[in-house]
């Protein structure tokens, strides 16, 4: 699995809680799941994880698309659904 699909599934077995992670990752391998909405479960969660630490969002954003390996405006946009 990829770094990318790794968070993808962390994020989807932590939401969902009774799914395991071989259910997850057969899910991504399959095309299965809404890689948008599981994109903005991830970067929602990371923001409000830098939240609770004192990071401004701005510099959370920009901590989530790191994490994404995506533009700040692609986290930008997953953040606030557009």
């Amino acid at each position: 699995m990829t770094r990318y699909e790794t968070l993808l599934r962390d994020a989807l077995v932590e939401e969902v809680g009774t799914l395991d992670t071989r259910a997850a990752e057969q899910l991504i391998h399959r095309g299965l799941l809404n890689r948008p909405a599981c994109e903005r479960l991830v970067v929602w969660r990371e923001v409000a994880r830098l939240a609770r630490e004192g990071v401004p969002r701005c510099e959370a954003l920009v901590v989530a698309a790191d994490l994404l390996c995506c533009s700040y405006e692609k986290a930008r946009g997953l953040f606030y659904g557009k």
